[in-house]
């Protein structure tokens, strides 16, 4: 008896069908036009930037040593975007509540913060940071620089800074001195200084500059690093004696007085600077446009002139320059860090 043939099926994969292939088009199409939509208004949006006032935050309060070339900047710079910048301020921890306002803020542009070198420092001094100084913002331009400068009371009778050291290291020395607050450059400098000299000293500490001044002035603390804007009028009237400078180059506001670098302590190099960042993300036509801006401004006399008044010198970095900078600043921080003994609270 045969046997019943039985139906094989085909081997040949199954086409679909016209229509649903059209239905995936249709979809895709759907799916890919709100996207096209999008990047076309952050297109015009870039195109037309900016297209609303800028907002530039300051961590410290007005008249400061971060607000002043803040204001010297934004007038400037928003006559040639064709909007105003405004500074606004919003100060406390330490410079944290700005820098934490910008990092979390849109990167369109339109919010921007005057970074201060001491917030590379805020991962060192505090535990819980809501936000990473080193990759949460998009650096623009650096802009400013101000060594401190070592003082000591007139009335200790040093008039270099060889003569101090010599003093330091003597076993019964009773030199006390002066910070500001941790983190600050008076602590910062004077650690590296101690450690580039082998010494040590008592430390005094203070809330501010200004208790830490008055006893600097009545010799019941025998030094500090100072702000040249806080010590040029003392040093001026003969009470206090800048006995150097911190970092390679002399201060324009004082030539007379040497850095540490020319007096053999290339180390004690901490140095305070001002730059300008924005959210991370930036598109950089945008950052491109403002690092441009910003340039015009930090390399005219005006702005040189304006700086003088905080014993501040102009540094003219734009962007890749500016973040390779603080990208290297992550590893000597640390390790200035160490040296100084802060710690994270």
């Amino acid at each position: 008896m045969a046997t019943p043939l039985r139906a094989v099926p085909s081997r040949r994969p199954r086409l679909p069908h016209p229509h649903a292939a059209l239905g995936y088009l249709r979809r895709r199409r759907i799916v890919g036009a709100p996207l096209a939509v999008l990047a076309l208004r952050s297109a015009q949006a870039q195109g037309h930037w900016p297209n609303q006032p800028i907002r530039l935050l300051v961590g410290f309060p007005a008249g400061g040593s971060a607000d002043i070339p803040a204001r010297a900047l934004a007038q400037a710079i928003g006559d040639t975007l064709g909007q105003p910048i405004v500074v606004e301020n919003r100060a406390g921890a330490g410079g944290a509540i700005a820098a934490e306002a910008v990092a979390h803020a849109s990167a369109d542009g339109h919010m921007l913060l005057m970074l201060p070198s001491g917030a590379l420092l805020l991962p060192m001094l505090r535990r819980s940071l809501p936000f990473d100084p080193y990759t949460d913002f998009q650096p623009i331009a650096m802009v400013a620089e101000a060594p401190p400068v070592l003082c000591v009371p007139s009335a200790l009778g040093m008039t270099d800074l060889a003569a101090f050291i010599a003093q330091l290291r003597r076993p019964d020395h009773a030199l006390t001195y002066a910070l500001s607050g941790p983190g600050t450059s008076s602590q910062i400098n004077f650690a590296l200084l101690m450690q580039a000299t082998g010494t040590t000293a008592v430390a005094a500490m203070y809330r501010g500059d200004p208790d830490m001044l008055r006893d600097l002035l009545a010799n019941r603390v025998q030094a500090t690093f100072l702000s040249v804007q806080t010590a040029l009028p003392h040093i001026a009237s003969g009470a206090l004696v800048a006995l150097g400078v911190a970092g390679e180059t002399r201060c324009s506001a004082m030539p007379g007085v040497p850095s540490m670098a020319e007096l053999g302590l290339p180390s004690v190099a901490y140095v305070p600077w001002w730059g300008i960042a924005a959210p991370k993300g930036l598109a950089h036509p945008i950052r491109d446009r403002l690092a441009v801006a910003i340039r015009r401004v930090v390399t005219s006399a005006d702005f040189r002139q304006r700086l003088a008044q905080l014993g501040a010198d102009p540094r003219d970095l734009g962007p890749q320059d500016f973040a390779a900078l603080i990208a290297a600043e992550r590893q000597r921080l640390a390790a200035i860090a160490t040296t100084a003994g802060l710690k994270p609270e």
